[in-house]
């Protein structure tokens, strides 16, 4: 019963994203990310360190408790740090301005205004590049996902009652 779920789940955001919904690759991608809990996990992992291996995971990691407690407040200044990482922060923490998010939106679009490993991260991980077997990169849009933002504004928390 929970497998037909996720297999309708996932058909109904293949019907959303506008790919094919009978592809069995499709739909055994879309049922994977459905059932993955590694991106809400990854701010909560965060959010909880106690030793931080560099400034920027110590900032991500400030920013990360503000996200999830659904308030903002103040983030460490780091000096000498890419202009990435604080709007980053700042868009976590639901305190973006609007230069962060145009930063943010533009490292999304343009990866390679950076130098690898940090393009590899922008490419990968924030606009789902594809790496191929033979080398080649593919985009989203090359793979038929058209019309996803570069950039989402920070949901809120949802209000839970824990007693």
């Amino acid at each position: 019963m929970a497998r037909d779920l996720a297999r309708d789940l996932a058909r109904d955001l293949a019907r959303y994203l506008g790919l094919d919904e009978n592809d069995p690759a499709v739909l055994d991608a879309l049922t994977i990310e459905l059932a993955a809990f590694g991106r809400p996990a990854a701010r909560a992992t965060l959010a909880h360190l106690n030793e931080f291996p560099t400034p920027e995971v110590e900032l991500l990691s400030v920013a990360c408790r503000h996200s999830l407690a659904g308030q903002p407040g103040p983030l460490p200044t780091v000096p000498n740090l890419d202009p990435l990482w604080p709007a980053l922060a700042r868009h976590l923490s639901r305190q973006s301005t609007p230069a962060d998010r145009k930063l943010l939106t533009q490292l999304a679009q343009n990866p390679d205004l950076r130098e690898p490993p940090l393009s590899w991260g922008l490419r990968g991980i924030v606009r789902g590049d594809v790496w191929m077997p033979d080398g080649t990169i593919l985009t989203l849009e090359e793979l038929g996902v058209k019309g996803l933002p570069y950039l989402d504004e920070m949901p809120p928390e949802l209000e839970v009652n824990w007693d």
